[in-house]
């Protein structure tokens, strides 16, 4: 098990229906959350939301789910059993009624538990206002596992690029600390110019280095 579905079940078995959840990697928490929803809500679906598609799918009620304070009236009225992940609602958290209508979902969820609201950022916005309410969770980057699995996929569609396989370890080494999209990005890149493996490594390295300089830290 995960150190991800390790403090989502810890958050589950605490009964909190508010998780603020700290990750660039959108994709990746639908994806991990939809066989955590058998164990923590039977019967449950994952629903996601964002500002410019709304609900997905589409939740009893109707109307535009867009805005952020209607969404959650929405959410409050007819709430879903499962995970409901909202990707956009941080950045509105500085907005009162955004926050008086996260409070209310949780306290209307706390006592009929069945709904959880995971809030995904990739940046750390925690209101003080909300403070007391939100359980905080981080998704740590891909493991080795994961990284060898998307390393193999794509490696899979370029039978022409020549990849070592004595080398998967090493490439592996080197892509940790990478989302899965930047792995993508960057094997996608390198094993489409047939690029071999020590070239593959080079281009890891680059990446990683011209990444640095972008977050400021070189």
């Amino acid at each position: 098990m995960s150190r991800f579905e390790e403090q989502i079940l810890h958050a589950i078995r605490g009964r909190h229906p508010l998780i603020y959840l700290r990750t660039a990697e959108e994709d990746r928490v639908a994806e991990s959350l939809k066989p955590l929803v058998a164990k923590c809500f039977p019967g449950g679906t994952v629903t996601s939301w964002s500002c410019v598609r709304g609900f997905e799918p589409s939740m009893n009620g109707g109307g535009d789910s867009r805005e952020p304070v209607a969404a959650l009236e929405q959410l409050a009225a007819h709430p879903p059993k499962g995970f409901v992940i909202m990707n956009d609602i941080a950045p509105f958290m500085d907005d009162p009624r955004v926050v008086r209508a996260l409070r209310e979902a949780y306290f209307k969820f706390s006592q009929d538990y069945e709904t959880c609201v995971v809030l995904v950022s990739p940046q750390m916005i925690l209101p003080e206002a909300l403070e007391k309410e939100l359980c905080y969770v981080e998704m740590d980057v891909p493991g080795p596992e994961d990284l060898l699995a998307e390393l193999q996929a794509v490696a899979a569609q370029y039978p022409k690029a020549r990849l070592e396989p004595h080398l998967n370890s090493q490439i592996v080494l080197a892509l940790r600390g990478l989302t899965l999209k930047e792995v993508q990005h960057v094997l996608h890149r390198a094993l489409s110019g047939n690029a071999s493996g020590a070239q593959i490594l080079e281009e890891v390295f680059a990446e990683k280095a011209t990444l640095a300089k972008k977050a400021g830290y070189l």
